[in-house]
Formats: structure tokens, C-alpha cells, sequence
């Protein structure tokens, strides 16, 4: 599991940490390279090489700069992109499409965004998305995430109503990027939309955990279930082991054992804490993308102390390779099963 940046006493440190997951062993990374430690950045994985984008300094301000670290050097370089880039902005959301870095909405320090931007990562080319249809509400601290070549957005806070739960978003939103027009996805179920939620797309469902409201400023202890294939939201109903009221949880989905892991979080009592969810489909179900069949355990590991790893949250996952980048976990102890 590799972890970047951690933040102590209101200040970010650009610091890369890996857990070597055979022996349970944490190490810092010793690399090269120069990097600008921001927060609210986000992160994906390509190549064997993390892109990070954006974020607000030590200084309280607003960047728009690219870099890179690669894995297989420990190095960090600052890309020099062309094209048209997105303007400055932190707690926007990003994902990989292919060999695209999608950015979407955010806060630029000034007023909430909801522009679309992707960067080539064969050419290092930005280019904005032009986009037709009712844009999604202007918004920040969401999730994106690919699906059938569209684009997902959900949760997140907004400055406009967005649904039934005020400004904190729950409505469902899709861009069609074969033919860059968006739509309002009509859901079925009950969901109470947040912000800073956890999420996993995990075949044809994207898992959905906690989150901040206006109403549960220390987090829901909600765990939900989006069919992809029904456009429907199930509660799950997880009795024993789950984690308490939550939001910011960063978590992590393990590919090869069948199992989530979740860590720390903002409002509740789980900053020191991992817990792993183990689930399991049915062919059937794994392909079909429905909740039905769908089974699993949450149960709290034991957690041992590592000193100064704050304020880091998911990014993204390949095979067995864990990545988590910064945003929003406090207090210094890292858990893992």
C-alpha cells in the first residue's frame, strides 16, 4: 500500500510511505525529486507512475500544477503540459479513463467549478471538454468515476440545490463522452447524498460509505450499494463490525483477496482505525451488476501505531498495488489486516 502526503500542525509534508503488505511492514520511501506538498489535490494511477494535480500549498494558495511519481524510480518531476489546462483548484475529483486524466468541478478559492478538463498522458496534452446538455451543479469534495465510456458524478457540496438534501448533492449525473452531452441520471431507492464519501466501483456497483451533511457534521455510518445496471441504490444493512459515523474515510478495493479496506475518517472514532469488508458475488451478480446475492462481513482488524501519517485519503488501485493520496484523515496510526 503506498500512501502520499500527510499533513501535522496545519501543514502538508509531500512524504511517500509503503506498507509491504506480505510482512505488514511500514517503510518511508526515500525519493528524488521535487515537489510543492499540497492538500485536496487529487491523484490517479497510470504506468506504474501516480499524476497529481492541483491542491492548495502551505501558503493558502491555489495551484493548477502536474506532476509525476514514479514508482519504479521513487522519483518525482514536475510535468510540463500543453494544451489548455484547468485553472487553479482543490477538492475537485479526478479519475482514469484509459490514458486520460479526468478532472471535474472543484473550488478555486473564489467559486465553486463544475468545468470538465482530461490530459493526455501519452502526449501530456490538456484540452477542456466542451460539453452540451444541462451541466451538473457547480460543486466540490465529489466522486467520479468511469462506466460504459460515461463519465459518473456523484455526492459532493454544492453553492445551488441539487436534489433533496439542499446543497449536498444526491442527485445523479452522467457525461457521454462519445458525445460530450450530459444527463441527469433517474435513480431508484433511497440515498442521502453527501460529501467526502467514500466510494469503490467494484464490477457493475460502486460501493458508497459515509459522508459529511449539513445535518451529520460528524458523518454517516451509512453503506450503500449503486446498481449500475438498474440505476438503483440499496441500503446495505451491515450489523456487526462496521465503522461509526464517518466522513473523509479514505478505502481501498483489493482485487485480488475479495476485500475493501477502509481508514480513518474526520467526525468519528475511526482515525486510528482500519476495517476490512469482505464481500462476496455470485458470477451472476459480479456480471449482472444487480445487489441481489451480494454478501459480506465488516470486521474491525488490529491496529498498530505509525508515527505521522495524517491527512491522506484513496486514490487509486491496481492489482494488489494500494495508493492513497492526501485530503482529509487525522491522527497518526496506520491499520492493516
Amino acid at each position: 500500500m503506498y500512501f502520499f502526503n500527510r499533513r501535522q500542525s496545519s501543514s502538508n509534508y509531500a512524504e511517500m510511505w509503503k506498507l509491504d503488505i506480505a510482512t505488514s511492514t511500514w517503510s518511508k520511501l526515500t525519493t528524488t525529486g521535487t515537489i510543492v506538498a499540497t492538500q485536496g489535490h487529487t491523484t490517479i494511477l497510470y504506468n506504474d507512475c501516480l499524476y497529481i494535480f492541483g491542491g492548495k500549498n502551505n501558503s493558502g494558495n491555489y495551484t493548477n500544477n502536474t506532476y509525476k511519481f514514479d514508482l519504479s524510480t521513487d522519483t518525482f518531476s514536475q510535468i510540463t503540459t500543453s494544451g489548455t489546462a484547468p485553472g487553479i483548484r482543490y477538492q475537485h475529483a479526478a479519475c482514469l479513463n484509459g490514458t486520460e486524466m479526468i478532472i471535474s468541478g472543484g473550488h478555486n478559492g473564489t467559486t465553486l467549478l463544475n468545468s470538465t478538463f482530461k490530459l493526455d498522458l501519452t502526449t501530456d496534452t490538456w484540452s477542456e471538454i466542451s460539453t452540451t446538455g444541462s451541466d451538473m451543479a457547480k460543486r466540490n469534495g465529489h466522486t467520479i468515476f468511469m462506466y460504459d465510456q460515461k463519465l459518473y458524478i456523484i455526492g459532493g457540496d454544492s453553492n445551488v440545490t441539487d436534489g433533496d438534501n439542499g446543497n449536498i448533492c444526491d442527485n445523479v449525473y452522467t457525461l457521454d463522452l462519445t458525445t460530450n452531452a450530459w444527463g441527469h441520471l433517474q435513480t431508484l431507492g433511497s440515498f442521502t447524498g453527501s460529501y467526502y464519501a467514500s466510494t469503490n466501483l467494484i464490477g457493475n456497483n460502486l460501493l458508497i460509505f459515509g459522508g459529511y451533511t449539513s445535518t451529520n457534521t460528524t458523518g454517516l455510518d451509512k453503506f450503500y450499494i449503486f446498481s449500475l445496471t438498474g440505476n438503483s441504490f440499496t441500503d446495505l444493512t451491515i450489523v456487526e463490525g462496521k465503522p461509526t459515523t464517518d466522513w473523509g474515510t479514505l478505502s481501498v478495493y483489493d482485487s485480488v483477496n475479495g476485500k475493501i479496506h477502509y481508514y480513518g475518517g474526520n467526525g468519528g472514532n475511526n482515525q486510528q482505525k482500519l476495517y476490512t469488508y469482505n464481500f462476496a458475488y455470485p458470477s451472476s451478480g459480479m456480471g449482472g451488476g444487480g445487489s441481489s446475492g451480494y454478501t459480506g462481513t465488516l470486521d474491525q482488524t488490529v491496529y498498530r501505531e505509525l508515527d505521522h501519517i495524517n491527512d491522506v485519503n484513496i486514490i487509486s488501485s491496481a492489482g494488489n498495488k494500494f495508493v492513497f493520496n492526501n485530503y482529509s484523515t487525522y491522527n497518526a496510526n496506520i491499520v492493516y489486516d
